[in-house]
C-alpha cells in the first residue's frame, strides 16, 4: 500500500488493540460518527436505534471474545481519551483478504490523523498474518470516507452490493424490494481493496 498507511503516532495520540474499557467509548464514537454524517442516508428507525450504550453492546463480543485472531478491533486514543475505533475480519473463502468492518473517527477529533493510524493498525496487523489484500464496502454517496480509503492506496474493483437495512438495526442480506416504501432502507455500496506490500 502507499504512504499514507506508514503515518507515525506522536506520544499524545496512538492506535492499541480494544479493551474491555474501551467498549463504551465505541459506542459512543460508533453512534456520533454515524448519526450525524449518515443521518440523511438511513430511515428514521435505523438511526433511533443508533444509540451508544445499543452499539456498544455490539461491540462488547468482537472486543472480548473475537471469532478469531483475525477478527481484531483497535482503538485510537489521543490526549487519554478514545478518538476512533477500527474493526477487520477475515473474507469468507479468501485467506489471503481481510475486510475492514468498521473505521469511525469521533466527529469531535477529526484531522488528527487518528483514520489514517488506524487503518495502518490494520494494515501492519493483517500483513504479519500474511493478507495480501484489504477491502471496504463503501456507500456509494460517501464521498468523503471514498476519498480518504482512495488517498491510502485503495481502488474500486469492480464489486457493488446493495443490502437491504431490516429490522432497523444496520443489518441485512443482499436482496432488496423495489416497493420498498423508504428508499432509505436501501444501502448501495461499492467494494474498494487494497494491495499490501510483503512485510
Amino acid at each position: 500500500m502507499t504512504s499514507p498507511l506508514g503515518g507515525g503516532a506522536g506520544a499524545d495520540r496512538s492506535v492499541r488493540p480494544a479493551r474491555d474499557a474501551d467498549v463504551p467509548a465505541i459506542g459512543a464514537v460508533h453512534a456520533r460518527s454515524w448519526t450525524g454524517p449518515y443521518a440523511s442516508l438511513l430511515p428514521p428507525r435505523v438511526v433511533e436505534a443508533l444509540g451508544a450504550a445499543a452499539l456498544a453492546e455490539a461491540w462488547r463480543d468482537a472486543v472480548l471474545a473475537p471469532p478469531s485472531p483475525a477478527h481484531t478491533v483497535h482503538v485510537a486514543v489521543g490526549d487519554g481519551i478514545v478518538a476512533g475505533f477500527a474493526a477487520a475480519a477475515p473474507v469468507p473463502d479468501d485467506p489471503a483478504a481481510v475486510e475492514l468492518v468498521a473505521l469511525e473517527v469521533d466527529p469531535l477529533h477529526t484531522r488528527q490523523g487518528h483514520g489514517s493510524r488506524l487503518l495502518a493498525a490494520v494494515a501492519d496487523t493483517s500483513r504479519a498474518r500474511g493478507v495480501e489484500r484489504l477491502e471496504a464496502w463503501v456507500h456509494v454517496d460517501d464521498a468523503p470516507r471514498r476519498a480518504f480509503l482512495q488517498g491510502a492506496g485503495f481502488a474500486p474493483d469492480g464489486a457493488r452490493r446493495r443490502r437491504a437495512l431490516a429490522g432497523g438495526d444496520g443489518t441485512g442480506d443482499d436482496s432488496t424490494r423495489d416497493d420498498d416504501v423508504d428508499a432509505r432502507t436501501v444501502w448501495p455500496e461499492v467494494r474498494l481493496s487494497a494491495w499490501l506490500e510483503p512485510a
